[in-house]
């Protein structure tokens, strides 16, 4: 049954290159897909061998994913997420042209995005700094990466200053529309070096980020295609990322940055071994797995865990009976064998980490196998309208940022929906006070001398 659970979940890729995007490498049809290739189907087939579930440190994790039963509903049910969401792609996006790159109003407008995105991560540096002051500083952190989840909760105000860097390095590469060469070797370790510290020693961020830059520069500057990504040079930088992925994931381990700092090219070659188990490393699918079998036995909940929304933006120190914002607490506190788990609980009576929920967890856990389809398909339908709203707009840096937090990280979850709202608003101020800028120095122009505006415009 383990490897049929296998051959199920290669249904998705059979699906995707039949009904692949072939005019935009970074519509939402090839991007969702691409992420579910790497961070469910690639799972799945190495979990189909139950010798790696021992892989996962948590026993109640294991057990879930050791179920014979169980692991093939899971696969069946990610299965017709897949579609359900294809499908909600499909309904909206499938009259979209790409290809309309917008220009900048104004320098002006340039200069405002680039004062923002310095300010962003300028901030997000600050936060950075404090938290590693908080934690016991940076060389303990980077040789403690294996007790990292323990080390960066409670992060509270400052988490959400440090991810106001990511916001500024996407503000920063959009200010040099005007440039023939928008992404240089300064661009690309400032993407690096703002991906690693959003990441708190993660890896996550960091790869996101890079899709992010790409996606921006796709949209934006100039749009790549098949043959620009085989080029020597983009496939040598992607190797790059490789080997810096698999280290990082090794890091992790007890004494790794002992043995890097005494033989770094040992512990660089040893982590080549581990790839497929480092790009699992980073899935979800046995959190996954986890709420289809205790949904087995246990009341759904109703949508109750979304009720954390309301008091989302309350700070915990006015409201300390808060729910939580993130509603993978709750799965985190039943992965430890909390009994009675049932949201909305305070977040101070949980055990103080989460585990992820997504989209799949969420609607599972409170709807069922019905609510997890209809889920998907709203998921999908929201993919295509904002990928819709950024070619209307002529992909306006606001629609093309949604559209890559929508692609990249939105899910019907607590946690990302919250994150998405705090995304739009900040982003829609940034936007906006740069739009005012270049109205208000077109008033100016024309007032001094409106007969040059005017042969301005007829040029």
């Amino acid at each position: 049954m383990r490897w049929e659970c296998a051959v199920v979940s290669l249904l998705p890729l059979i699906t995707f290159l039949i009904f692949h995007d072939k005019r935009d490498l970074f519509g939402p049809k090839n991007i969702f897909s691409l992420l579910y290739i790497v961070g469910i189907i690639i799972p799945i087939v190495y979990y189909s061998d139950k010798a790696n579930c021992l892989t996962v440190g948590n026993a109640y994790l294991f057990d879930a994913l050791n179920n014979d039963s169980v692991f093939f509903k899971y696969v069946a049910l990610q299965t017709l997420s897949y579609h359900c969401v294809m499908a909600g792609i499909g309904l909206i996006s499938k009259n979209e042209i790409c290809g309309n790159q917008r220009q900048p109003n104004d320098l002006v407008e340039l200069s405002a995005y680039k004062f923002w995105g310095y300010l962003f991560v300028i901030a997000g540096l600050i936060a950075f700094s404090l938290i590693m002051r908080k934690i016991g500083g940076l060389a303990y952190f980077i040789s403690h990466l294996q007790s990292r989840t323990y080390l960066v909760r409670d992060l509270d105000v400052l988490s959400w200053i440090l991810s106001l860097a990511q916001y500024g390095c996407l503000l920063i590469i959009a200010s040099r529309i005007d440039r023939e060469k928008p992404i240089n070797l300064g661009v690309i370790i400032l993407i690096v070096m703002v991906g690693l510290m959003c990441g708190l020693g993660g890896r996550k961020a960091l790869l996101i980020l890079v899709v992010e830059a790409i996606v921006i520069y796709h949209y934006m500057f100039k749009q790549i295609t098949i043959s620009d990504i085989l080029n020597p040079k983009i496939i040598f930088a992607l190797l790059a990322i490789l080997v810096f992925f698999l280290v990082l994931s090794d890091l992790r381990a007890e004494g790794a940055f002992d043995r890097l700092a005494n033989d770094p090219l040992s512990f660089i070659s040893s982590s080549f071994s581990g790839l497929t188990s480092s790009l699992v490393g980073e899935s979800y699918v046995p959190f996954y797995v986890k709420v289809v079998e205790y949904f087995n036995l246990h009341e759904l909940w109703g949508g109750s865990s979304f009720l954390g929304l309301i008091s989302a933006f309350i700070p915990s120190s006015l409201f300390p009976n808060k729910p939580p914002v993130d509603d993978g607490a709750y799965l985190y506190s039943i992965c430890q064998g909390r009994n009675g788990i049932v949201p909305p609980m305070p977040f101070n009576q949980l055990n103080g980490s989460s585990f992820p929920l997504e989209t799949f967890g969420s609607m599972y856990s409170n709807f069922g196998a019905i609510g997890l389809a209809v889920g998907m398909v709203i998921l999908g339908i929201i993919y295509g309208l904002v990928y819709k709203k950024m070619h209307s707009t002529s992909c306006s840096l606001f629609w093309t940022i949604m559209y890559l937090q929508v692609i990249m990280t939105f899910q019907l979850s607590t946690l990302r929906i919250f994150q998405f709202i705090e995304c739009f608003v900040l982003m829609g101020l940034v936007i906006k006070t740069s739009e005012f800028l270049v109205l208000k120095r077109t008033e100016q122009r024309s007032r001094k001398s409106p007969f040059l505006i005017e042969q301005s415009d007829k040029r």
